[in-house]
């Protein structure tokens, strides 16, 4: 297939499309297709979400691909990798062949565009995906970026809630806060693969209880909350993290007891001294304002 405006070397798209693909060799399980596409280009594993887009990866290589797609058969419920419901609907007509073993199912996309239910754990091959016009501004700089947001961040140690914030300051950064439902499908996957452990969310209901406030001001409505959370167990719960002992959702925390830092930015085009790759140059302490996630920072001089 010819190259198409907006996609790198090697990568594919058509015009009624908003994405970039490339077809891999390598055949793997899931996760193992998620973290090649992410660590290789920044990408996610292709995932149609209409019928046009659905035929035009299925061209891309030959065989049965693995698509990003995750559910539980029992239930009927299938998600995208950004944690939105899945409308589009193209199984066919024996589409079971999985592990009963497993309470995560994921798709296999047959020859004939048809889909099929198989185990995670089952090797297929792939295709990557991308946004159209994507470009990678945070790797450069030390940090890592989400594959369909303009949001960069950086794993920093570990620390009592007030030292992270303080942590992220130093950087000109804020702490991570996930404010909407990709937004926290992508850290919680990056969390479990990369992190392995509790990283605080800059959310607190300090000021009065059950009142959660985003460290920002700025509240979006969205929370990430485990099953029987927030509870404030012992009357001192007062932060929020992405906790193991709540599958990696949010947990309200203990303020005083260490977990990892992460903090974000925009991966933003602005002109300043802190952070430079080749002719593109971002401070992360300029004056940037973002209605979307209402973040702003300051200027350093």
């Amino acid at each position: 297939m010819l190259p198409i405006a907006g996609c790198s070397p090697g990568w594919t798209g058509s015009a009624s499309l908003t994405s970039c693909y490339i077809a891999v060799s390598a055949y793997k399980d899931m996760n193992g297709a998620k973290k090649y596409c992410f660590d290789e280009y920044n990408a996610t594993v292709a995932a149609p979400k209409t019928e046009t887009e659905n035929s035009f990866i299925s061209k891309l290589k030959s065989g049965d691909i693995r698509i990003g797609i995750y559910g539980n058969t029992y239930q009927n419920v299938w998600e995208y990798y950004d944690g939105n419901d899945v409308n589009l609907t193209v199984f066919s007509s024996s589409p079971f062949c999985r592990d009963y073993s497993t309470i995560e199912d994921c798709i296999t996309m047959q020859h004939d565009d048809k889909w099929k239910v198989e185990s995670c754990s089952t090797g297929r091959g792939f295709v990557c995906q991308k946004r159209l016009n994507f470009i990678d501004h945070c790797s450069p700089l030390g940090f890592f970026q989400h594959p369909y947001q303009d949001i960069c961040y950086k794993k920093l140690g570990s620390e009592y809630y007030d030292d992270a914030l303080n942590a992220c300051e130093a950087e000109g950064l804020d702490i991570l806060m996930p404010k909407t439902e990709e937004e926290h499908a992508f850290m919680k996957w990056y969390i479990i693969e990369y992190i392995n452990d509790n990283v605080w969310v800059g959310l607190t209901d300090i000021d009065q209880e059950r009142t959660f406030v985003w460290n920002n001001g700025i509240d979006t409505g969205f929370r990430a909350f485990g099953y029987g959370d927030p509870n404030n167990a012992g009357g001192d719960q007062h932060c929020v993290r992405y906790d193991s002992i709540s599958s990696y959702n949010w947990n309200d925390w203990t303020c005083n007891l260490r977990s990892t830092v992460v903090c974000q930015t925009l991966a933003c085009q602005t002109l300043g001294k802190n952070y430079q790759y080749n002719d593109w140059t971002c401070n992360l302490r300029s004056t940037v304002v973002c209605q979307t996630l209402g973040m702003k920072y300051q200027d350093n001089d």
